[in-house]
């Protein structure tokens, strides 16, 4: 059978937040999916309803993917039938995933709660694996201020999507 594979973003706002990161960090996760080599019609991409005015957008650089904002019930119909969730590091998805004994990849975290629980994660042994950039995952946690530490991740983000090394996995 074709692995069905479960792209979520999750909810990504955040007050800390700088201005278009969350539009910013799909374009840019979408494209380390594409230079990953996936079938796109193997992908469903879940996005946050506030970011439904991207979903032509990213289809154009991704034909053929499944992009939509799914009510909770239709993201839950999807989770339950996926081969491999693809998530973020947050909370909620990623226990519904081990609960339901999904296999897990982590895209890049969005925020600082993100690589605080991805730290956590990847020291418990939770995932398959992670598109998770050397230089998040070099992020020394512990010596970091958390209230600078979304602000960090987020100016992070901002350089890798304009380095064309990171799209060649």
């Amino acid at each position: 059978t074709r692995p069905c594979i479960l792209v979520n973003f999750g909810g990504l706002r955040s007050p800390a937040m700088r201005p278009m990161a969350d539009h910013n960090y799909v374009s840019w996760t979408m494209g380390l999916l594409g230079a990953v080599g996936l079938d796109p019609s193997s992908l469903t991409v879940c996005l946050p309803v506030h970011l439904e005015n991207q979903i032509v957008a990213l289809q154009a650089t991704m034909p053929g993917v499944r992009i939509e904002c799914p009510s909770m019930a239709e993201f839950h119909g999807y989770l339950s039938k996926s081969s491999v969730l693809v998530t973020v590091p947050g909370l909620e998805t990623v226990l519904e995933g081990m609960h339901l004994g999904t296999p897990i990849i982590f895209l890049p975290p969005h925020n600082g709660t993100q690589v605080l629980q991805l730290s956590e994660y990847q020291r418990r042994g939770i995932s398959i694996g992670s598109l998770v950039p050397p230089y998040l995952s070099e992020l020394a946690v512990d010596t970091v201020d958390p209230s600078q530490l979304t602000g960090r991740v987020q100016k992070l983000n901002e350089c890798a999507a304009h380095d064309e090394s990171l799209r060649r996995v």
